[in-house]
């Protein structure tokens, strides 16, 4: 490959894809229970004082809405995957043709109306799953890429930029 060449691939932002990313991306991260469901007990706590508190109309109706958004923040926990998944349904590169460009300098992905270049070194870190390999950028960024949009050869070009061993 020369300077000049590109390796260009196409896909569609499907919900296909978008579950996959979040099983991927987030299916190595086990977190603990206090830290699943430390929001939501700190926000039922809040809502026990200001209901402690008596203050006439104003604490009954503050401590429910405080009970409310614990309770959401629990379903938010146990639903996750179908919560992320919906909001990225909801985005505007939804349903879009994704193109992802890489050449020996940079890595970039435009779709609808949003663009992202990397040079390779802005990835500090790239974590190889079953499905695909999830790359850290240094704007805190994780980008998830499926190994069934690549062929042989195009895999093989992404695993030697990010310095990842791996046998075809």
């Amino acid at each position: 490959m020369t300077a000049t060449d590109k390796i260009i691939i196409n896909f569609e932002l499907d919900k296909t894809y978008l579950r996959e990313c979040f099983d991927q991306s987030r299916g190595a991260q086990q977190r603990p229970f206090w830290q699943l469901y430390g929001k939501a007990f700190l926000l039922l706590l809040i809502a026990g004082f200001i209901i402690q508190l008596e203050v006439e109309g104003l604490s009954r109706h503050l401590g429910a809405f405080f009970i409310i958004l614990a309770i959401i923040e629990i379903f938010s926990q146990i639903y996750a995957r179908g919560w992320w998944v919906t909001r990225q349904m909801l985005s505007r590169n939804y349903g879009h043709k994704l193109e992802l460009t890489m050449t020996k300098e940079e890595i970039s992905w435009q779709g609808g109306k949003q663009t992202l270049r990397y040079v390779w070194k802005q990835v500090t870190a790239a974590e190889q799953t079953s499905l695909g390999v999830v790359l850290n950028t240094d704007d805190g960024a994780r980008h998830y890429l499926s190994k069934s949009h690549f062929d042989d050869t195009s895999w093989q070009f992404l695993m030697d930029r990010l310095g990842i061993n791996e046998s075809v």
